[in-house]
């Protein structure tokens, strides 16, 4: 029960020590990873969630639109071969957004949806101006829901497919480094 609480929104301190770090050794994103998106319907609870298949740590930051505004979240930790559930109960959108970043080999699933991130804790409410309100502007994958009440998101390896909407864009800085 206490892995439930803790995953609701709240990285570890260690955890973001750790990517910090990571992040600030890395130049120019060179993914290799690709995303693969699975939605699953489940009856007896509605929630998004995002597993991690990969050998690694990720680190995950998710965007969406509430009620009024744009909002970007994260990081959350996932070990490896692990699930989280980043958002709980019935999902109110069609669209989400997600970045996420392979600790060990310091690549990413990014894409062309440009929100506001930060390399510590964060939840930041609107996606415009980010730079001059302190924070980056990085690149997320958008997730199609299909506007079902539930939805995983699977992180795995594949040999580049160009197909994925999880297909890693090589321009994108990691949070924690500002553009080049």
């Amino acid at each position: 029960m206490h892995h439930f609480w803790r995953s609701l929104m709240k990285p570890t301190l260690s955890t973001q020590t750790i990517f910090y770090k990571q992040c600030a050794r890395i130049g120019i994103v060179s993914a290799v990873l690709v995303g693969t998106i699975v939605g699953l319907v489940s009856p007896s609870a509605a929630n998004f969630q995002l597993c991690n298949t990969t050998p690694n740590q990720v680190s995950i930051a998710l965007g969406y639109k509430n009620q009024k505004d744009w909002v970007t979240t994260g990081w959350w930790s996932l070990g490896p071969h692990d699930c989280e559930i980043l958002l709980q109960g019935k999902l109110s959108n069609r669209f989400y957004y997600v970045r996420a970043v392979d600790l060990a080999n310091r690549q990413a699933w990014a894409g062309k949806a440009f929100m506001c991130a930060s390399a510590k804790e964060f939840m930041i409410r609107g996606a415009a101006d980010c730079s001059s309100r302190g924070y980056e502007r990085a690149g997320f994958f958008e997730v199609d829901t299909r506007d079902r009440s539930e939805w995983t998101v699977q992180l795995g390896r594949t040999p580049e497919s160009r197909s994925s909407p999880a297909a890693p864009n090589k321009d994108l800085p990691l949070p924690g480094r500002g553009p080049e």
